[in-house]
This record gives structure tokens, C-alpha cells and sequence, in this order.
């Protein structure tokens, strides 16, 4: 299962938004694929430092 999260502001910002994350397979390819579209993406609308990408694979250790 891979994990894509974006955040534009820190965790602790204080507004109703700070992250979207989806959720679902995919395969390497659409995993590069969607790091890249969410780099471009914050790098657009977040502010310099603020926020952040991580697209990983879930893992049973991550789950724990």
C-alpha cells in the first residue's frame, strides 16, 4: 500500500487544513510519478520551510 502526504503548513499551524493524504496500491512508477506531481505542487503553494512531502510505501512496521 503506498502513502502520499502533503502538508503546506508545520503540524501545529492551527488551521483546519494543513495536510492531504491518500491512501491505496500503486505501482513504482505511478509511486515516482505522484512524488513529483506533490513536490510540484507544494513547492507552488506552500510557504519557503513550511510544510512537506512524503510519499512511502505502508509497511507493517510503520503500521505498529
Amino acid at each position: 500500500m503506498l502513502v502520499a502526504d502533503l502538508a503546506v503548513h508545520p503540524d501545529d499551524a492551527g488551521v483546519g487544513l494543513a495536510a492531504a493524504e491518500s491512501c491505496g496500491e500503486s505501482a513504482f512508477g505511478r509511486t515516482i510519478t505522484l512524488r513529483e506531481a506533490y513536490t510540484a505542487i507544494h513547492a507552488s503553494v506552500a510557504s519557503a520551510g513550511h510544510g512537506y512531502v512524503e510519499v512511502t510505501r505502508l509497511t507493517p512496521e510503520r503500521m505498529a
